[in-house]
C-alpha cells in the first residue's frame, strides 16, 4: 500500500497483480466506465472540483485545454425562454417520426451524441422527453445513415434510465469519436400504423412515401440469360410501359445487390449457388433503355425469383449510383460452405485483463480502436498501464458445402498478424 499527496488532496491506492484500486478519493473525479466498449474501459484523472459547475447560455466557451485534466460533471441543458426541452432534441433520418438519429441543442448549437454507452437506459430518456412511453431500441453506428455533419456535443452519456431529462444524467462535452458513430432511438410509438413500407428503404432520403409506394406496385419480370458455358448469366427485367402497349429491357441497379440477391438470381435459372457477381456495362447487354428500371430493397436469400424481393420498380429509371451499369452473376452447382463450430468456440472462450504494455505486438499491428491510440499519444507512460479486457477462444471451421474451400489468396500471400496475442 502507498500513501500520497497530490496536489493537497490525500489518495490511497492499493497496488495488487498490476491492477490500480483507488480506496478514497477527496476532491477528484473519474470518467465512468464505458461498458458499450467491449475491449475495456479507462479512468482519467481530473482536477479538483470544489462546486459542481452548471452550463447555460451565458456561460463563456468551456476551455479544455488538456485532455487528461477534462472534469467529469454533470451538464445542464438548455431550458430558456426561447428553448423548451421538445426543442432541444429532435430526430432526423428516420422513416416514422418516432424513430432517428438524436440531435440536441446545446448553447444555441445543434449536434449529436456519440454512441458510447449508449442503451437502452438513455435512449429511454430520450422517448420520453419526445413523450413516447419508452424506447423500443438504442441504436449505434449511425444506424439511420445520417452521416451528418453535426459535431458532436455529448459523449459517453450515462443515465439511470430513470431520468425525466437528459440533463439529470452523466456525460462527457469532449468525445474522441469519430464519424458514423451517431447515437439514435427507435421509440414506442401508441399510435396505430395503417400501412408500412419496406422500413429499411434505400430510397427514403431521395423520395416521398408517395413515391415508394407507388415504386412498390410497379411490376416486373426478371430473367436470368446464360452468356457463355463457365455459368455466366446475365440478369434482365421487363417492365411493362404505357397501359402495358409496350414493354421496356433493362438491368437492376448494382446498389444494394449482394450475396442473397445473387442466390435468388441464380435459384431462378435453376442453380443452386451463385459463386459470384459483378457489374458489367448496360450498352453491352443488348437492352432498349441504359439505365436501371429495378433496384432491389431486400432479399432474405430463399425467394424463388427476384421479383419475390422487396423491388422498387420505375419505367422512367430508379435512382442509382451508377446508371450505366448492369449486373451479372456466376452460377454454380457447388459450393464451398464454412461453418464454425458453436460448440467448441463456447467450450474455449474466456475474457481477461491485462495491461498495454503486454500487448505490443497487437498495439503494432493496430488491433485496438483509435481511443486507445489517442490515450498512448496524450500520456504513453500512462496508457502502458491502461487495462484492457479482452475476449480469448479458439476456433475450428467445418467445411459443410459441396466443394473445396479454396482461399481468394495463395498460402504465399497470406499475412500473419498478431491481433490474437
Amino acid at each position: 500500500m502507498l500513501s500520497c499527496n497530490i496536489m493537497n488532496n490525500r489518495v490511497l491506492i492499493l497496488f495488487l497483480s498490476l491492477s490500480v484500486t483507488i480506496l478514497s478519493v477527496s476532491g477528484f473525479r473519474m470518467k465512468l466506465p464505458s461498458w458499450n466498449d467491449v475491449y475495456g474501459y479507462e479512468a482519467i484523472w481530473n482536477s479538483p472540483i470544489k462546486n459542481e459547475e452548471k452550463v447555460n447560455n451565458h456561460n463563456t466557451k468551456e476551455n479544455f485545454s488538456n485532455t487528461s485534466n477534462k472534469i467529469f460533471k454533470k451538464q445542464k441543458l438548455t431550458n430558456s425562454k426561447n428553448h423548451g426541452f421538445a426543442e432541444n432534441l429532435m430526430l432526423i433520418d428516420g422513416v416514422a417520426k418516432n424513430e432517428g438519429t438524436v440531435l440536441i441543442n446545446r448553447h444555441g448549437k445543434w449536434g449529436t451524441i456519440c454512441d458510447d454507452n449508449w442503451t437502452l437506459k438513455e435512449a429511454n430518456v430520450v422517448c420520453r422527453m419526445l413523450g413516447y412511453p419508452h424506447a423500443l431500441q438504442a441504436t449505434t453506428r449511425d444506424y439511420f445513415f445520417s452521416n451528418s455533419e453535426y459535431d458532436y456535443l455529448m459523449d459517453d452519456v450515462y443515465c439511470k434510465g430513470s431520468e425525466s431529462h437528459l440533463n439529470a444524467c452523466v456525460y462527457w462535452t469532449e468525445h474522441d469519436c469519430l464519424k458514423r458513430e451517431e447515437a439514435g432511438v427507435i421509440c414506442l410509438n401508441p399510435e396505430p400504423i395503417k400501412w408500412q413500407y419496406n422500413v429499411r428503404n434505400p430510397l427514403i432520403e431521395k423520395l416521398s412515401p408517395t413515391e415508394v409506394k407507388k415504386m412498390r406496385k410497379q411490376i416486373f419480370w426478371s430473367e436470368v440469360e446464360k452468356l457463355n458455358t463457365n455459368g455466366l448469366h446475365k440478369i434482365k427485367v421487363r417492365v411493362p410501359h404505357g397501359g402495358n402497349r409496350q414493354v421496356l429491357t433493362s438491368s437492376i441497379c448494382i446498389d444494394n445487390f449482394r450475396g442473397a440477391e445473387a442466390n435468388v438470381a441464380c435459384r431462378s435459372a435453376n442453380y443452386p449457388f451463385a459463386a459470384s457477381f459483378s457489374s458489367v456495362p448496360l450498352k453491352n447487354m443488348n437492352l432498349t433503355k441504359l439505365y436501371p428500371l429495378v433496384r432491389i430493397g431486400h432479399c432474405f436469400g430463399n425467394e424463388s425469383r427476384l421479383e419475390d424481393c422487396i423491388t422498387f420498380t420505375d419505367p422512367n429509371g430508379v435512382p442509382c449510383s451508377n446508371k450505366s451499369l448492369g449486373i451479372v452473376v456466376n452460377c454454380t452447382t457447388v459450393l464451398a460452405d464454412l461453418e464454425p463450430d458453436v460448440q467448441a468456440l463456447e467450450a474455449s472462450a474466456y475474457s481477461s485483463m491485462i495491461p498495454l504494455f503486454q500487448a505490443q505486438c497487437a498495439l503494432e499491428e493496430n488491433c485496438f480502436p483509435p481511443s486507445v491510440y489517442n490515450l498512448i499519444n496524450r500520456n504513453r507512460h500512462l496508457a502502458l498501464m491502461h487495462m484492457r479486457r479482452l475476449l480469448r477462444f479458439s476456433s475450428i471451421i467445418h467445411n459443410v458445402g459441396t466443394d473445396v474451400f479454396r482461399p481468394h489468396e495463395p498460402p504465399e500471400r497470406w499475412i500473419w498478424h498478431a491481433c490474437h496475442m
